[in-house]
């Protein structure tokens, strides 16, 4: 629902594709930023609010769904 709102007002951003390299690094910080909050958040906040195990939603979902909209608003699917 939110991106449905959003989508209506933002710009789009057009951008290449990025470098293999940055997107390792990118996945690099994701990795630590999921392993960070898996460890470090206490177990009574683990399932805080209506999301089960929101770790999961900081190092994967959220990243992932804005690759996707970034990667289909820039035609990063399409072959060559």
């Amino acid at each position: 629902i939110t991106y449905a709102v959003i989508a209506q007002f933002a710009a789009p951003v057009k951008m290449n594709m990025p470098h293999p390299v940055i997107l390792l690094l990118f996945g690099a910080f994701l990795s630590a930023a999921f392993y960070g909050v898996a460890v470090g958040v206490p177990q009574e906040w683990q399932y805080l609010g209506n999301m089960v195990k929101w770790w999961y939603g900081i190092g994967l979902y959220i990243p992932f769904f804005t690759a996707g909209i970034v990667a289909g608003r820039n035609d990063w699917m399409k072959s060559a």
